[in-house]
C-alpha cells in the first residue's frame, strides 16, 4: 500500500473539499461553516489544523483509539458470565438492570453485541406494521382498556393465574391483580380497585368475551351481569373486535409475559399471594 495514501471516510473527503477553498483564499471560513454545519470557530481550529497538519487534519485524533467509555475485557468476560449463568432467557434490556444491581453497569445496546457475539442472544426479526395505531385519548379517564391473560406466570411453582389488566388509554396508568381464572368476579373485584384509586371513568374498553357480551338464541345482545353493573356505575362499555383494537392493554400483557415472568421466578414467588405482591410492589410504577 502507498504509504503517501490517506484513509478517509466519505465525510472527511468532504469535509476536505469544503475546506480546501478556503486555504486558497477563494471561500470564506462562515461560508464553510454553513456548508459544513458548524461554527465559525471551529472552522477555524480546522484550518490551523489543516495548515498544519496537511490533508489528514481532518482526520478525527482518536481514530483507531478505545473509547474513553469502553469496559475493559475483564468487565466484559464478568458481564456475560453473569448472564450465561444466571439470566440465560433475559433480553439484553432487562438483564442490564439486572447486572446493575450486581455492580456491573452496562449500556443494553452494549450488552447486546457482547451476548451477539457470544452467540447468547440472537436478535427478533421485526414484522412489519400492517395499520396506523389509533391516537389516545386526550383525558385521563375518558377511556380505559381492560383484557384478562391466562399464562404460567409462576412456571410451574404454584397454580396458573390469569392476569387481569385495566389500562387508562390516555397515562397509560395501570390497576392489575392475579385471579383464579378470567371471571366475573374477578373483574368486578378489580373494577373497584379501579375505582378506589382512579374514580370512575367515562367507557371500559373490552373484548366480547361472554363476561360482557351475551347472545340469545335469535342472536340479539343481552345484558351480562358485568355490563348491568357498569351501566348502574354510569359506565360506558365499548366491544373491541379484534385484539389489535384495545393494543395498549395487549402490549402491556406482552411485556408482562416477559418481564414479569422473570421477576417473579427472581423474587421466589409461589403462590398468588406473593406474585399479587411482586406485581404492585416491583413490577407496576
Amino acid at each position: 500500500m502507498n504509504e503517501d495514501r490517506i484513509a478517509m471516510s466519505q465525510k472527511e473527503r468532504d469535509t476536505l473539499k469544503i475546506m480546501t477553498p478556503v486555504l486558497a483564499g477563494k471561500r470564506t471560513q462562515v461560508q464553510a461553516a454553513r456548508l459544513l454545519r458548524r461554527s465559525t470557530r471551529q472552522i477555524r481550529r480546522l484550518q490551523r489544523r489543516l495548515e498544519s497538519c496537511g490533508d489528514g487534519g481532518v482526520i478525527h485524533r482518536l481514530r483507531g483509539q478505545p473509547s474513553n467509555n469502553c469496559k475493559d475485557n475483564a468487565f466484559r468476560r464478568q458481564a456475560v458470565d453473569l448472564y450465561r449463568r444466571d439470566y440465560p432467557d433475559f433480553g439484553p434490556t432487562l438483564a442490564a438492570e439486572e447486572l446493575a444491581k450486581h455492580g456491573l453497569d452496562v449500556c443494553p445496546e452494549t450488552l447486546r453485541l457482547w451476548l451477539k457475539s457470544a452467540g447468547l442472544w440472537k436478535p427478533k426479526r421485526r414484522r412489519q406494521k400492517h395499520r396506523r395505531r389509533r391516537e389516545r385519548r386526550e383525558c385521563f379517564g375518558e377511556l380505559v382498556q381492560a383484557d384478562g391473560s391466562p399464562h404460567d406466570w409462576l412456571e410451574g411453582r404454584g397454580p396458573r393465574m390469569d392476569l387481569l389488566v385495566m389500562i387508562d388509554d390516555a397515562t397509560s396508568k395501570v390497576v392489575a391483580c392475579f385471579y383464579p381464572g378470567e371471571t366475573t368476579e374477578g373483574y368486578m373485584d378489580l373494577t373497584k380497585r379501579y375505582l378506589r384509586k382512579h374514580g370512575r371513568p367515562v367507557a371500559l374498553y373490552t373484548d366480547r368475551n361472554s363476561i360482557f357480551w351475551g347472545e340469545t338464541k335469535a342472536r340479539q345482545p343481552v345484558e351480562t351481569q358485568f355490563t348491568r353493573a357498569l351501566k348502574q356505575l354510569d359506565i360506558g362499555w365499548i366491544a373491541a373486535y379484534s385484539p389489535q383494537a384495545k393494543g395498549r392493554v395487549e402490549r402491556f400483557n406482552a411485556t408482562a409475559r416477559d418481564r414479569l415472568v422473570k421477576q417473579l421466578r427472581l423474587a421466589g414467588a409461589c403462590t398468588m399471594a406473593e406474585a399479587n405482591a411482586v406485581l404492585n410492589e416491583t413490577f407496576l410504577p
